[in-house]
């Protein structure tokens, strides 16, 4: 079931930007993934690549991936990192597509760890999907934890999809009831939730692409 919240609001550029205060963490990638950090929900068998490389994130991934960040969040946060796809343009996953997220992510029945965007139906999270279906659509989503994917904005204008070539600086905001979304100091989405989701995992997330992530790091809202 998709249900569409008429509780959103979105303020592009009158709004403030989220003021950060203590750095909690900068988190470096170095040259191998750190397994007590991440955890990768992946296919078996697949030719889906998640590594690192010179501090660098690569999700390279033929099917869906998704990678949990293990650290223990505080009540309310700031995350902000750089995104973006490879220069070279024909590797077999490259796809200028699906820049996506998880947060404050709770299981509500046995977990499917593999990796597929509808194994994660019956958690509760909020969820955004950058350049969504084939770069056609950009959502932002609440997940109840019953089956329903609660649509609470999408945007199709040129302006919100992927293009080529562009450094994605997001920040993300968690400070219940509200969480913001930021997309190159363009505030994106912004939502006061009557029913927060108060705590939960944060995780990256894509499917039949090719992405780098660096400059990841973890604040307290000021």
């Amino acid at each position: 079931m998709v249900i569409l919240l008429a509780s959103i609001t979105v303020a592009l550029t009158a709004a403030a930007q989220p003021a950060k205060g203590k750095l909690v963490a900068a988190i470096s990638f170095g040259n191998s993934l750190d397994s007590n950090l991440w955890q990768a929900d992946i296919l078996r068998n697949s030719h889906n690549r998640v590594f690192t490389q010179q501090d660098t994130l690569w999700l390279d991934c033929a099917d869906g991936v998704t990678l949990w960040l293990k650290k223990s969040l505080p009540h309310s946060y700031i995350i902000s990192f750089d995104r973006g796809f490879p220069s070279d343009t024909s590797g077999a996953n490259y796809r200028l597509s699906d820049v996506n997220l998880f947060w404050q992510a709770t299981p509500t029945d046995t977990a499917n760890p593999s990796g597929k965007l509808e194994g994660y139906d019956r958690w509760r999270l909020y969820y955004a999907g950058i350049g969504g279906n084939y770069n056609s659509t950009t959502r932002f989503r609440k997940y109840d934890g019953s089956g329903n994917r609660l649509l609470l904005q999408e945007y199709t204008q040129p302006n919100y999809l992927l293009q080529p070539n562009t450094v994605y600086h997001c920040t993300l905001l968690v400070q219940p009831p509200l969480t913001q979304l930021w997309v190159n100091d363009q505030l994106w989405f912004s939502y006061t939730d009557a029913q927060p989701l108060r705590y939960g995992l944060f995780g990256i997330r894509s499917t039949k692409s090719h992405q780098w992530i660096t400059n990841f790091n973890i604040w307290l809202p000021k």
